[in-house]
């Protein structure tokens, strides 16, 4: 058959039509808040095991029913409050990729002390202070402090490790 194709045939699709998104390129933008849903996870499971150890009377049941609701919303308040932190990474990581063909860890770790100050930002004006009706502790006080800025460094550095890890040795072919 010359020129015609067979109603059995199946042809692929030139490239230039259809081309997927690389997956280094998917995780610039997923990685950030991944990292951050894994160490939410991780704190309130440790809380949770932590309690349920301590206290006699604690059922099991009791973490599994808490874990995925305390975890959505966790993670959704942290969410909000990264979304300046997440772009400024993302943005520099795709700066990155771009100019030298792929993201080297030094540059992320430069920039941290900025994204943990975004971090701090977003904690301070986004997300709405909420507290127990029998919460005896002060309220929320305002203000970037050195223990505020040092904390949210600390988890930008983690979050930071955790998003350069699949990207380590991956680069751009030319």
């Amino acid at each position: 058959m010359t020129g015609r194709i067979a109603a059995h045939e199946v042809r692929p699709l030139p490239p230039s039509v259809i081309q997927p998104l690389p997956q280094s390129i998917i995780w610039l933008v997923v990685g950030p808040p991944t990292v951050t849903l894994v160490l939410v996870v991780g704190y309130w499971l440790q809380a949770l095991l932590r309690n349920y150890l301590s206290v006699p009377t604690r059922q099991l049941y009791e973490i599994v029913v808490m874990l995925p609701p305390i975890t959505i919303v966790s993670f959704l308040i942290v969410f909000v409050a990264q979304l300046a932190a997440y772009a400024a990474m993302t943005a520099l990581a795709l700066m990155l990729r771009k100019g030298i063909g792929r993201v080297p860890l030094w540059p992320l770790l430069l920039a941290s002390p900025l994204l943990g100050y975004l971090t701090w930002f977003g904690y301070e004006h986004f997300v709405p202070e909420y507290r127990f009706f029998l919460d005896e502790s002060p309220p929320y006080q305002y203000g970037l402090t050195l223990n505020k800025f040092l904390f949210a460094w600390g988890l930008e550095i983690l979050i930071v490790l955790g998003f350069w890890w699949p990207l380590r040795r991956k680069r751009v072919n030319a």
